[in-house]
């Protein structure tokens, strides 16, 4: 609990503070009320008695200075008053005051509590008269009233008003619960409305009612919320036009070359050496093309271009497409090894050509387009320029070519080991991954993920498969793995490890990453819960989803997000800034962070536009509650300026390599 919570959690509510006071308001209003009616009926009672003992007192006198001195006339009129039971003492003095006849009852008060009485005293007079015989005293008569009936008749009616009273207070108490819910029922929407716009909903509206007040507070409150909203509505905007403008081509929606030459020069630099595939495509005639049909059917091809290779990209999540220039596309696809690179080029020539004679039949148009490629297969590190000034003098050489072609460059790397990755087919490499599976030939790493304290926030595990003797590091199997059907597997056996991790260590925090098919894996729901439910591991784990995942389907996401409200694991955005998504999900789902991808962190010393890209990318993610975690952080240059720009952490060679888990050293 945070000190602000902690806080309110002392302070009384309104409510409370309204129904308090007004119970201790009522409370010394019937007390009060209570004890003046207690008072005053002690008081009348107290007068009765005095009353009644002196009006005894003379109607005995007279009776018995009329019957003279006959003692046994005395006894008997005496005994007859006294056996009433209305008298507590009743004495027949002489002339000199010597008691010639007493009758007394105890001082027992039936029916009456002792502390009542005792709390209520009454006093019991006298009544006096005085006895004659003819014109001689005698003696006298005294009479003491006996309390029991007015103390009984006192407490009767303190147990009658006080249930009235108790009563009249239940019912008060309700009333008020309830004008206290229908007037602060507007404050309470308000307040939700309020938390809302903390989180940058600006949807919820409060209906305006109540009193004059409330009425205006409320009014307020949704005017300032539709002024967020248009501002942030506007700031989400103007990063997204940002975005389009400087790494977008803006007919087709791809990357523009920039964007594509910088993600292919960051990708080529890796060490882990991930089999793939470059293509260069052109499109032939596209001059006389666009100046027979116009413009905008100009524009109309190359976004059908632009279409078809999305489409044909979808099998590779990490694969992405730009358009250089005029009518030259390139296309980076990570994981399609040479055996399978010639049959996709096929396939995407093929589906290039039918929509474009689709769209010159409906033009009618006789100048057709064609379609050249070039294509080379390579295993990273390797050097940006080099390759694809290879790829595109395969392209030229298909250009020479009447018809449309494809043109495959060969690379000539004689010092390079081969490349310890296989090049097997989708089924190959399912049997391949269950038997080093079942061979517990799967090994983790861990690499910080570290705050700009200096801080391990948590570890971010890292898979690393067995092949020939060698570690093999996750880059450079998963393309395979993912199009082998295997990816949900293989991340089921990496939390099993995690989770295993993580119990066997209370101060471990580990970060997984899913794959899109894991994300949709029916599965999942029920594994996550049988194996973080009953543990005290889910808030110390942190699941990584890649971004592209937006594109296809939302709902998985939400799935996950409600699983994580549900157990308490906290969910990330890997690879953020790369999905030709809006930024709008930010303020829809609740990420616990973001990690923007090494393209925008790497050289970002020297690149202004990315600062100012990420320098507003940090303000929403931090409006919204959201870390911001820069992955890929290699120089000293890269995380300095990284702080600068409100970064709350980052992951990278500079800052930590992998290292194999030790379960006698803990982070």
């Amino acid at each position: 609990m945070t000190g602000a919570s902690r806080h309110s959690a002392k302070v009384m509510s309104l409510r409370g503070l309204l129904t308090l006071a007004t119970s201790v308001l009522l409370l010394l209003l019937l007390v009060g009320n209570l004890l003046l009616n207690v008072s005053n009926t002690r008081h009348f009672l107290q007068q009765q008695l005095a009353i009644h003992a002196q009006d005894a007192a003379t109607s005995l006198g007279l009776s018995l200075s009329a019957q003279g001195a006959d003692e046994v006339m005395t006894e008997r009129l005496v005994a007859a008053m006294f056996d009433s039971g209305y008298y507590q003492r009743i004495e027949i003095q002489d002339v000199q005051g010597t008691p010639r006849l007493v009758r007394e009852h105890a001082s027992a008060i039936i029916g009456v509590p002792a502390w009542f009485v005792q709390l209520v005293p009454l006093q019991t007079p006298q009544g006096q008269a005085e006895l004659m015989q003819g014109w001689t005293r005698k003696g006298q008569v005294l009479i003491h009233s006996h309390p029991g009936f007015a103390y009984l008749k006192l407490w009767q009616a303190l147990k009658v008003q006080t249930s009235m009273f108790v009563v009249s207070l239940v019912l008060v108490l309700l009333l008020l619960q309830w004008l206290l819910s229908r007037l602060l029922k507007p404050l309470q929407q308000a307040e939700t409305q309020a938390e809302a716009v903390a989180q940058n909903n600006f949807s919820f509206r409060s209906p305006e009612r109540g009193t004059r007040e409330v009425r205006r507070v409320t009014r307020a409150l949704n005017h300032m919320a539709d002024r967020l909203g248009q501002v942030f509505r506007e700031q989400l905007g103007l990063i997204e036009q940002l975005r389009q403008t400087a790494f977008r081509d803006v007919v087709t929606g791809l990357g523009n070359r920039q964007d594509f030459d910088r993600r292919l020069e960051v990708e080529l630099s890796s060490e882990h050496q991930t089999p793939a595939t470059l293509l260069l495509l052109q499109i032939g005639q596209f001059a006389e093309f666009n100046q027979q049909q116009g413009r905008a059917q100009g524009d109309a091809l190359l976004q059908r271009v632009a279409n078809q290779l999305c489409t044909a990209l979808q099998p590779w999540p990490e694969a992405y497409a730009g358009r250089r220039a005029g009518a030259d596309f390139a296309v980076y696809i990570p994981g399609l090894t040479p055996s399978r690179a010639e049959p996709f080029v096929a396939s995407l020539m093929g589906g290039l050509t039918t929509a474009s004679d689709l769209q010159s039949q409906q033009g009618g148009t006789e100048v057709k387009p064609r379609f050249y490629a070039g294509w080379i297969a390579f295993t990273p590190p390797e050097d940006a320029r080099a390759l694809l000034a290879k790829a595109d003098l395969a392209l030229r050489s298909a250009q020479l070519q009447e018809r449309p072609s494809v043109a495959y460059a060969e690379l000539q790397k004689p010092d390079t080991p081969a490349i310890t990755v296989p090049d097997m087919g989708a089924g190959e490499w399912a049997m391949l991954l269950q038997e080093k599976l079942a061979a517990d030939q799967l090994h983790l790493q861990q690499q910080p993920v570290q705050d700009t304290f200096g801080q391990p926030r948590y570890q971010q595990l890292l898979a690393r498969l067995e092949m020939n003797g060698e570690r093999v590091a996750a880059q450079r199997f998963l393309p395979m793995v993912e199009n082998s059907g295997m990816s949900v597997t293989l991340d089921l056996n990496v939390l099993e490890k995690a989770v295993a991790l993580l119990q066997d260590d209370p101060e471990l925090r580990l970060g997984v990453s899913l794959s899109l098919a894991t994300l949709r894996a029916a599965e999942l729901p029920a594994w996550l819960r049988e194996h973080l439910a009953s543990h005290r591991i889910a808030e110390r784990l942190h699941l990584s989803i890649l971004e592209f995942a937006l594109q296809h389907d939302e709902s998985y996401v939400e799935r996950l997000l409600a699983l994580a409200g549900e157990l308490g694991f906290r969910v990330a955005i890997d690879r953020f800034g790369l999905a030709p998504v809006a930024f709008g999900y930010l303020q829809r789902l609740a990420f616990d962070h973001i990690k923007v991808d090494q393209r925008f962190v790497r050289g970002v010393a020297t690149h202004q536009e990315h600062q100012f890209f990420l320098r507003a990318i940090v303000q929403i993610a931090h409006s919204q509650g959201m870390k911001v975690i820069a992955v890929g952080v290699e120089t000293e240059d890269e995380w300095e300026t990284l702080i600068t720009l409100g970064f709350d952490g980052g992951m990278g060679y500079y800052l930590g390599r992998p290292e194999t888990p030790d379960l006698n050293k803990r982070v």
